[in-house]
């Protein structure tokens, strides 16, 4: 199951991360002229399936263990909090955007929710949860947004064609990191083995 967290959300953030780098210029090409908070949304929203990555595995072992009423009366109840919450600071006069960082911020309630859970149901399984799912992400995102921001001062102007380079040095950046940072001994010696397989 630690393995299954990890890799879905590395593989959803192969993906992503040049999305949400780029992601004023995309949706420029896309929409000419986008609306106000347009690429915020997208980041947000991109950042929130990020995060569910990683609680999905967690719902499959509960729901295995056979113990979901409580999870998901919990849920249900953090889910709901989002709607009020938000209602709350948009009455205020909070930025629509807000919306999104709201939901993100109870989707980590949901996951920290999770983690406790499984841990109760599968005792001294917390360290390995950490591990997968805060430490290894940390090792891998940390190098690859300061990655970024050296490329960003590369950058001469918005065109295509550095979009496509700089998609493509993210991605290769980032499969280097995963592999270094993000894959365990054993992972990475399957990893070789599947590779130098491919290339016979």
């Amino acid at each position: 199951m630690s393995r299954s967290l990890k890799f879905s959300f590395f593989l959803l953030l192969l993906f992503s991360a040049p999305v949400i780098i780029n992601c004023d210029y995309i949706l420029s090409l896309w929409l000419k002229e986008p609306p106000q908070y347009t690429s915020d949304f997208c980041r947000l929203v991109l950042l929130q399936s990020l995060i569910e990555s990683m609680c999905y595995p967690m719902w499959t072992v509960i729901g295995a263990i056979g113990k979901l009423r409580f999870s998901h009366l919990v849920a249900s109840i953090l889910y709901l909090l989002i709607v009020l919450v938000s209602y709350f600071v948009l009455k205020m006069g909070g930025n629509p955007h807000s919306v999104f960082v709201i939901s993100i911020i109870f989707m980590v309630f949901v996951m920290t929710m999770l983690i406790f859970r499984i841990n109760y149901l599968v005792n001294g399984y917390l360290s390995i949860l950490f591990k997968q799912l805060v430490i290894k992400p940390t090792f891998v995102i940390i190098p690859m947004f300061i990655f970024y921001f050296i490329l960003e001062k590369i950058y001469i102007n918005n065109t295509l064609l550095t979009l496509l380079v700089s998609s493509v040095l993210i991605m290769l950046f980032q499969l280097i990191i995963l592999f270094v940072a993000g894959l365990d001994k054993s992972e990475r010696r399957t990893s070789i083995n599947f590779i130098k397989a491919k290339l016979r």
